[in-house]
This record gives structure tokens, sequence and C-alpha cells, in this order.
């Protein structure tokens, strides 16, 4: 009976060996993250089609003819000045209606948004008569 016994635990023991050996055991899951965003995935685009979504540029003032007196300007005459835009040049006529005539161009300087510095680039175009 001993060697009955034996052999049924030699041969168990086998079979527990062989079934170890091909165990496999299960996955784990991987721990769950908190979904970032993603970054949208970038799209290649051909030259014309980059050219073509760009911003448009800014449009330029069309430079006046002949200097333009402050004086007699309107906002749409100011406003043509490099450097001078729509508000600026309100801004302007509303001061000559309050204030009166300009005697010289340094008097523009009263003028909230033109420093000295923009007078010295805006005399070019400018013309007190």
């Amino acid at each position: 009976m001993t060697a009955v016994r034996t052999l049924v635990t030699a041969v168990v023991a086998i079979g527990v060996l062989a079934a170890a050996a091909t165990f496999r055991p299960p996955r784990a899951e991987p721990a769950l993250k908190p979904s970032l965003p993603q970054a949208p995935e970038p799209t290649v685009r051909s030259h014309a089609a980059h050219r073509h979504s760009r911003k448009p540029h800014r449009v330029r003032h069309l430079e006046p003819v002949a200097r333009i007196d402050v004086n007699a300007a309107d906002a749409a005459a100011f406003a043509r000045v490099p450097g001078i835009g729509g508000q600026l040049a309100a801004r302007i006529v509303a001061f000559r209606k309050i204030a009166g005539r300009f005697e010289s161009l340094e008097e523009l300087t009263d003028v909230d948004g033109i420093s000295p510095r923009r007078l010295d680039a805006l005399s070019r175009y400018l013309i007190v008569r």
C-alpha cells in the first residue's frame, strides 16, 4: 500500500508541475488613468492651402498726394495719413472744434494719442496754414 501511495503522490506531483508550467495568470487590466484632452493631430497642408489660410495683412494707409492742412482737414483726410487711424483722426477734429485753430504743428501734442515722437513721424504729411 505504501508503494501505491508513493506512486499516486508522484503522479499527482507530476500533474501539478505540468499544470504549473502551462499555467498563465490572467492579465491584469491597466489602471485607469484620468483622460486628458489630447491635442489634435497636425494636418499636413500643401503650400497653396497654407498660403490662403493666413490672416490677411493689415490694410496700409493711402499716402496723401500733398501735405494736409490740419485746420481744414476732416477725419477722413486725417485717416489717410500713415500713423493716424480713424479714432485718432476723430480726436484731432474734436480737439480742433473745442480749442480752435492750430497755430503750429507742435500744438498737436495736446491731442490725446500724439506724442512728440509720433508728431515727428507725422510732420512730413501735415502743414498748418
